[in-house]
């Protein structure tokens, strides 16, 4: 069964924003301007959406793809990154907009990145709970903290802000923290984490995709991966004639594709 587009997306938790409507006309000559103007002024819109709502960027008409953190369908978020990612604005969208509805009780983020200078403007944020590079032994310590706080929440022991738990380059971080411990512990999240709020958001560099054996990259419930590359052994195979068509048709401003459950989504993010 081929899937369909839908707002809001069937059997997931990443919807599409229905009050937010713009009209082709309304578009000027810069594309990225625009963008970003329209960014804005979702964030402000974003007082009269639900609490732990999280934006993750457009899709090809211009309408705001979001992401509920109390409910953990779509899974972990794997994003493959290539020589000219936006992950870092991806990440930097993400961690803004948490913080525009919520507050510390709500939603709080965590950083872990071998160009943490990146995010150093996150700093100043009342949910930036960390900001670490892959080699800081604290970078594998708050894994084991996380793994906890996850297993008692699910025993109702424990309750909490929802966690966005972003770690960019995974190989990178790997290299750095190798011992069996942190592995197993950070596979335990990727599958357990968001039924406890807890959202392990990662990206790979496409040339370290094959350095993963395909049971860990299927612990990720949503792909994101650039439009003009299908990446078939993330995807089930009767996906790809969907794929190809969007390839087709999708807008020019749409320069990834986000998968999630059943749904394929043209992403782009400001």
């Amino acid at each position: 069964m081929k899937p369909t587009l839908a707002n809001p997306l069937p059997k997931t938790d990443i919807t599409y924003s229905l009050n937010h409507s713009l009209t082709s006309n309304q578009k000027p000559n810069d594309q990225s301007d625009y963008l970003e103007r329209q960014r804005d002024i979702f964030f402000r819109e974003l007082q009269s959406y639900p609490k732990k709502t999280i934006f993750l960027g457009f899709d090809q008409d211009v309408i705001p793809v979001l992401l509920d953190l109390s409910r953990p369908a779509s899974g972990s978020i794997l994003f493959l990154t290539g020589i000219n990612s936006r992950f870092d604005k991806f990440i930097k969208n993400i961690c803004i907009s948490s913080g525009w509805k919520n507050n510390r009780d709500h939603v709080v983020f965590g950083i872990i990145s071998p160009d943490a200078d990146n995010y150093i403007d996150l700093l100043g944020f009342p949910g930036c709970q960390f900001l670490l590079n892959p080699y800081e032994r604290t970078a594998a310590e708050v894994i084991f903290e996380l793994s906890g706080i996850a297993e008692q929440r699910n025993y109702g022991r424990e309750r909490g802000p929802a966690m966005l738990l972003i770690i960019e380059d995974l190989w990178s971080y790997f290299c750095h923290n190798s011992d069996y411990g942190t592995f197993v512990n950070l596979k335990w999240l990727l599958s357990n984490g968001p039924s406890s709020e807890i959202w392990p958001i990662t990206s790979i560099q496409v040339k370290d995709r094959q350095k993963f054996k395909q049971p860990f990259l299927n612990l990720f419930g949503t792909c994101i991966s650039e439009l003009k590359d299908r990446h078939e052994k993330l995807i089930p195979a009767w996906q790809a004639q969907t794929i190809q068509e969007l390839n087709r048709s999708a807008s020019e401003m749409s320069d990834y594709l986000l998968r999630t459950g059943d749904s394929i989504i043209p992403l782009t993010i400001p």
